[in-house]
């Protein structure tokens, strides 16, 4: 499944601002959550990984999925969510591409990041993203999952207790 959501999004153009504006608005609720995907190894030194996650807090749809080796910048993060507008990852067959009214995300960082969507139409609030959060979870337990044949060789409650560690040692952001 992670793998064919991190190809479909590969393969999407940018969208310009334009593309953006000549969607009708709607009245869809979207969710916005980042988390932490895993340490990637592909150098020397092993670099934290982050996940970022747009769904349709009412379908369910994971309308876009972005997994990168840093934070994304505020262009950055502003294209993904454009290209969850004009090229959503879920089969929406039939429906019509639309701007959400209402982005929630359960970050301030990136709410802060994300102010000019208004200018948009599109309301950006700091609010619980339970969808988003429940999908981030389940894919962290299918990294976890894949990782058994590494991580066999050690106890699995100390595993655990060294990713719920890292989970709140990236919560408390001390950087």
């Amino acid at each position: 499944f992670q793998d064919k959501m991190i190809q479909q999004n590969r393969d999407k153009p940018e969208v310009t601002i334009d593309e953006v504006k000549a969607l009708p608005p709607s009245t869809q609720e979207w969710e916005l959550a980042m988390g932490t995907a895993g340490w990637v190894a592909e150098q020397e030194t092993p670099q934290l990984s982050y996940v970022y996650l747009i769904a349709d807090a009412s379908s369910g749809q994971i309308l876009s999925f972005k997994l990168v080796g840093e934070r994304l910048q505020s262009s950055e993060l502003e294209q993904l969510i454009y290209q969850a507008m004009v090229y959503p990852s879920s089969d929406v067959a039939g429906e019509q591409k639309k701007r959400p009214k209402i982005s929630r995300i359960h970050d301030m960082d990136l709410v802060d990041m994300l102010g000019s969507l208004k200018t948009l139409g599109i309301q950006v609030v700091f609010a619980p993203t339970p969808l988003t959060d429940q999908i981030l979870k389940q894919m962290q337990q299918e990294v976890f999952e894949d990782r058994d044949a590494y991580f066999s060789q050690y106890d699995k409650k100390d595993i655990r207790q060294f990713f719920a560690t890292t989970k709140s040692f990236y919560a408390l952001k001390p950087w």
